[in-house]
């Protein structure tokens, strides 16, 4: 289940990889998806991952349910967070890594527990793909 979980998250928001490139501005937010509906999140973040360089730069508050995946052939763990629809059917949501001297899982959230993240939409070229993702300094669990 969560293999597929993660194979619809990365069709749909392309694939996300690892930076250490620094987080969300204080303050500063650009494109705030808790203040909005599933479906004009999910229409915001298929515009984010078809022209990433139109978004690139830009500060991203986003909040849902936490996954992480060790997929095979990649060095590295793919994390996400993941909003769900009413039905529970469909979900969208982004890629997100913490700062590199965070480690897996000490320093993540528990699986499935809800999260709020906060930052800067990043792309990038890995192993000829593009890759956007949420580069965050941190990240709350919402109560």
């Amino acid at each position: 289940m969560r293999k597929i979980l993660f194979s619809i998250v990365a069709l749909t928001t392309f694939l996300f990889s690892c930076n250490s490139q620094k987080g969300a501005v204080a303050g500063k937010i650009d494109y705030d998806f808790t203040k909005m509906n599933f479906n004009i999140a999910t229409a915001q973040i298929f515009n984010m991952t078809v022209e990433p360089e139109k978004y690139k730069g830009k500060t991203v508050r986003f909040r849902g349910l936490f996954m992480s995946i060790q997929e095979e052939g990649f060095s590295h763990r793919f994390y996400s967070v993941l909003q769900y629809d009413a039905t529970a059917c469909c979900q969208t949501g982004f890629m997100f890594y913490l700062p590199p001297d965070k480690k897996y899982p000490q320093d993540y959230p528990e699986e499935m527990s809800e999260i709020e993240v906060c930052g800067v939409l990043t792309a990038t070229v890995e192993d000829g793909m593009d890759f956007v993702y949420l580069a965050c300094d941190s990240y709350k669990v919402v109560e």
